[in-house]
């Protein structure tokens, strides 16, 4: 399991080294090709981040990338808050958020409205 607090679009990092300039929501281009080229070597990548709108940001592009959600549904997050004894106001999205590993997530979170940090649950994963 590789756990990242940073994603990319993996098809902006190919192995003929073209890539878009580092971004705070993407790792290092070289983080990026080592998680490429483990990937293509047969491995099998899981992610989990927070329960916020920038965890699933960061989640979508490796999910559709290849990387398999682990802990990271709308189950996962209300088994989550019933743990949470630290609760964080989750505000409204700026833009609607799609979680198409888990199509009830975002609007759980969204009824919700707390968010859920990956540190608060780090115990169970």
């Amino acid at each position: 399991m590789i756990m990242m607090p940073y994603s990319w679009r993996w098809s902006s990092l190919q192995l003929t080294g073209q890539a878009d300039f580092w971004h705070p929501t993407r790792p290092s281009v070289a983080a990026g090709l080592l998680l490429e080229t483990l990937q293509h070597a047969g491995s099998v990548l899981y992610y989990h981040g927070d329960f916020d709108w920038p965890g699933l940001a960061i989640a979508h592009p490796l999910i559709e990338a290849g990387a398999l959600p682990w802990r990271l549904g709308a189950a996962d997050y209300r088994n989550a808050l019933a743990r949470c004894r630290r609760l964080k106001r989750l505000p409204p999205p700026g833009r609607p958020v799609e979680t198409p590993w888990d199509r009830d997530l975002a609007a759980t979170m969204m009824n919700h409205r707390i968010a859920v940090e990956e540190e608060a649950v780090i115990d169970c994963l």
